[in-house]
């Protein structure tokens, strides 16, 4: 009896967990989010670059405003993110600046910027560059460029009503294993002092839905997830 009863808290715990991470990804980023491109292998930075382009205009016009986000060592998107920008004439994209965000300034050649706590002055110079026709790309962290997480300039930009979309680059678990290794890492409201965990949260709850599914070991994979107006989640993982 007392087996069974350390085994039946034990999944109330697991069910409580899962339900917890399934409310709170509800919560921040809306019961309207849909797939854009299902989970797949990447085969090229060119490839992966066509998806995104696609699920940009997806919603009726290119963005004249991108929020780019990365962390500063992901390679890989940065090395998609070029090649977009090296091609934007062709993919009919208009961005005329880069703005680089603080742990971005010496990736890219661009103009340095610092996104936190600069909502009002950034959206007015933003709004002022659209009037003049001009159009931006901004590199950032994913945690910054992501609308759903309350305190992100993101956030702050839509509360002034600046129209943008965002790119969120983020890695994510082909197994139960390597769910500790998402970043950001998934937490409930009551252990997550960042206030970021809703978006690792998202990852895995997206990812887990594709454990079942099988690929060639090592293809890398990627997925593309509309969360809500502005922001567009692309997740990839590398096949056990």
């Amino acid at each position: 009896m007392k087996k069974v009863g350390i085994l039946g808290l034990w999944l109330a715990v697991l069910l409580l967990g899962a339900v917890g991470i399934w409310w709170f990804t509800q919560d921040r980023f809306m019961v309207d989010s849909e797939v854009a491109r299902e989970l797949a292998p990447m085969e090229s930075p060119a490839n992966a670059r066509a998806a995104v382009t696609q699920a940009l205009r997806a919603p009726g016009a290119v963005p004249t405003i991108l929020l780019w986000g990365q962390f500063p060592d992901d390679r890989e998107a940065l090395d998609i993110l070029n090649s977009m920008w090296e091609s934007r004439d062709e993919a009919g994209l208009r961005w005329d600046e880069i703005w680089l965000d603080e742990g971005f300034h010496n990736l890219l050649p661009g103009r340095a910027v610092y996104l936190r706590g600069a909502d009002v002055p950034l959206a007015k110079e933003l709004e002022a560059l659209r009037a003049e026709g001009r159009s931006v790309l901004i590199l950032t962290a994913p945690i910054f460029a992501a609308t759903a997480l309350k305190g992100s300039p993101a956030a702050g930009l839509a509360r002034l009503n600046v129209p943008f979309q965002s790119v969120l680059w983020l890695e994510g678990p082909r197994r139960r294993e390597d769910e500790k290794n998402v970043r950001p890492p998934c937490q409930l409201p009551h252990v997550d002092l960042q206030g970021t965990g809703a978006l690792g949260c998202r990852v895995l709850q997206s990812a887990r839905g594709e454990y079942r599914r099988n690929f060639k070991t090592g293809e890398r994979l990627m997925q593309i997830e509309r969360l809500n107006a502005n922001d567009l989640l692309v997740w990839r993982a590398t096949e056990p």
